[in-house]
């Protein structure tokens, strides 16, 4: 059993960095032509911090009746399938598009880091330590894959809505947030071919967190 005392202060911490990355973001886009949205980063982080949201709700319930000591039984099965959504929103940004190494990662604006780094860990590592442990199907990490199929979908039918709208189109209208999901450029097999390869990502990194949720222990 956790302490809900550190759950609390930990869970605040999380949910003030979501927060601010979030502000920071949304804020940062209202000069842009307001595209964030579109941004599946945007979209898995604005999931985090609803759990978030959720998860330090009952943290303080569970203080306010003299519970101090307990793991989250709620939202086990979604904080999980979050977790893998965020997680390759980290994997994907840190290794194709941006480089923690480099001082511009961490000095362009305040959500880069947050949203991409800081809170994809965080988030996990509170699934790990303050989650019970209960029985995870062996069905449920292939889910992991509807909502970044359901992006993909938004993304093309946002497109086609944003070609009827427009003509010519704006230069602060961003058609394809990321260049594997831009069929202008590598086309439908393309966008098909690196559907597939982050589908093996989501499917390995969702039997790797369930194996590692299964065979951890909490204190």
């Amino acid at each position: 059993m956790s302490s809900r005392k550190v759950q609390l202060i930990y869970r605040f911490i999380l949910f003030l960095l979501l927060l601010i990355g979030l502000a920071s973001n949304l804020i940062t886009s209202l000069f842009n032509g307001f595209q964030t949205y579109a941004y599946y980063t945007f979209q898995s982080n604005i999931i985090c911090f609803i759990i978030i949201v959720f998860q330090l709700s009952d943290t303080i319930s569970s203080l306010r009746r003299h519970q101090y000591y307990g793991d989250s039984e709620k939202f086990v099965r979604i904080q999980f399938l979050a977790c893998i959504w965020i997680t390759i929103t980290c994997l994907v940004y840190n290794i194709l598009l941006g480089n923690p190494l480099t001082p511009l990662y961490w000095t362009k604006n305040l959500h880069n880091p947050l949203l991409h780094l800081i809170v994809p860990i965080l988030f996990v590592l509170d699934f790990l330590l303050f989650s019970a442990r209960r029985e995870i199907s062996k069905w449920l990490p292939l889910s992991a894959v509807v909502f970044p199929y359901l992006y993909i979908t938004f993304i093309i039918i946002r497109v086609r809505i944003i070609d009827f709208i427009y003509n010519p189109i704006p230069s602060y209208v961003v058609k394809y947030p990321y260049f594997f999901l831009d069929v202008s450029k590598i086309g439908y097999i393309g966008v098909i071919k690196w559907t597939g390869i982050l589908t093996v990502l989501f499917l390995v990194f969702s039997y790797a967190l369930k194996f590692i949720y299964d065979h951890t222990k909490q204190y």
